[in-house]
C-alpha cells in the first residue's frame, strides 16, 4: 500500500491564517459586500476576545460572505490573493519538507478548512496532488451560501483523511500528518506518524503527553527532513 503525507495549511505550512485575511482582502477591494464583511470581522473579533466561542458559527458567517457572488470572480480573487498576500507567508522550510516527502515517493495531500479558492493556489505552488478544502456550493455559476458536507474541520477532517486512504490505497498506519492546532487532534490521530508544527499551547501539551514529534519549519537550516 502507498504512504501519504497529509498537511494542514494555516499555522502549519503557512504563517498565520488565510481565510479571514482573504475575506478582508475581498472587502477592501469591493469584491464582497461590505456590510457582510463587517459582520464577519465583528464576529471574528468577538471570537478572538473569548466573548464568542462558537468556531462553527464563525465559519458559517465567514463563508456566507460569498453568497450570490460569481464563482469565477472569486476563483480569480483567490489566485490574486495568493500571489499578493499568501505566497510570502509560506514557512521558510515548507518547500523542503514537501520535497522530502516527494523524494520518498509519498502521496501528498493538503487538508484544510480554508475554502478551495484560497487553498488551491497554495497547493499548486507546492506541487501537492490532492486538495481537500471547504467546498462552497454554487448554482449556475453563483455561490448559494451553503457548504458541502462533510467539511475538513475537527472530527470530519479525520473522516475525510480516512476516506482518501481508502480510495487511494493508502496505509494510514505508515502515513504522516502535520498540524499546529489542537482542533486537529483527530486528524493527527488518523495516521501512524503525527507531526506537530509550531503548536498552540494546548497542542504542545497534547503532543508531549502522546510523545509526538515537534517540527520546526522556520529556524533549522537543513534543507531535508528525516521522518
Amino acid at each position: 500500500m502507498k504512504t501519504a503525507a497529509f498537511f494542514d495549511m494555516d499555522g502549519t505550512l503557512l504563517q498565520g491564517e488565510s481565510q479571514l485575511a482573504f475575506l478582508v482582502w475581498c472587502w477592501r477591494r469591493g469584491i464582497a459586500p461590505r456590510w457582510r464583511a463587517l459582520r464577519v470581522i465583528v464576529v471574528y473579533m468577538l471570537y478572538l476576545s473569548g466573548i464568542e466561542r462558537d468556531a462553527v458559527r464563525l465559519r458559517q458567517v465567514g463563508f456566507e460572505l460569498f453568497k450570490g457572488l460569481d464563482v469565477s470572480k472569486i476563483n480569480w480573487a483567490g489566485e490574486e490573493f495568493f500571489k499578493i498576500h499568501l505566497q510570502s507567508r509560506i514557512r521558510r522550510r515548507t518547500r523542503a519538507l514537501v520535497r522530502s516527502h516527494q523524494e520518498a515517493g509519498h502521496l501528498l495531500a493538503l487538508v484544510t478548512s480554508a475554502s478551495e479558492q484560497v487553498a488551491r493556489p497554495f497547493a499548486n505552488s507546492l506541487g501537492i496532488e490532492i486538495l481537500v478544502a471547504t467546498h462552497l456550493k454554487s448554482k449556475n455559476g453563483i455561490f448559494t451560501g451553503e457548504r458541502q458536507k462533510p467539511e475538513p474541520y475537527a472530527f470530519e477532517k479525520q473522516g475525510l483523511v480516512l476516506k482518501i486512504c481508502e480510495e487511494q490505497g493508502i496505509c494510514a498506519e505508515s502515513s504522516y500528518a502535520y498540524s499546529d492546532h489542537h482542533s486537529d487532534l483527530a486528524f493527527l490521530e488518523a495516521v501512524g506518524y503525527p507531526r506537530v508544527v509550531h503548536p498552540t499551547n494546548t497542542m504542545r501539551r497534547l503532543a508531549s503527553e502522546r510523545g509526538w514529534k515537534l517540527v520546526d519549519l522556520e529556524n533549522n537550516d537543513s534543507d531535508s527532513f528525516i521522518f
